[in-house]
């Protein structure tokens, strides 16, 4: 006649499976039981987003307005003369 031992595991994270040592001894005899407890298969959590990511057509058509607009080259009006004051040419006397 067996006795039947029903083991339970509980994995709070998922990962490699874990393996123990389940030692049932007795006055006669000693049993050893290696044990696997294995994760559960992952399920990804179902339903529906709800954070609104969508931004309001009049942001959105002056963000556009903002991106296409002309980029000025800092660095070629820098260089023009207008923009050399006259104490740099002038030198010291």
């Amino acid at each position: 006649e067996g006795m039947e031992f029903v083991i339970a595991y509980a994995p709070t994270e998922y990962g490699k499976d874990k393996v123990g040592r389940l030692i049932i001894q007795t006055e006669e005899m000693q049993w050893v039981f290696e044990v696997v407890g294995t994760s559960p298969a992952y399920t990804a959590p179902s339903g529906t987003s709800r954070v609104n990511t969508r931004l309001p057509s009049d942001v959105e058509a002056s963000l556009h307005a903002a991106s296409n607009k002309p980029k000025r080259n800092i660095v070629r009006d820098n260089l023009k003369p207008v923009n050399y004051t006259a104490k740099k040419f002038a030198g010291s006397s």
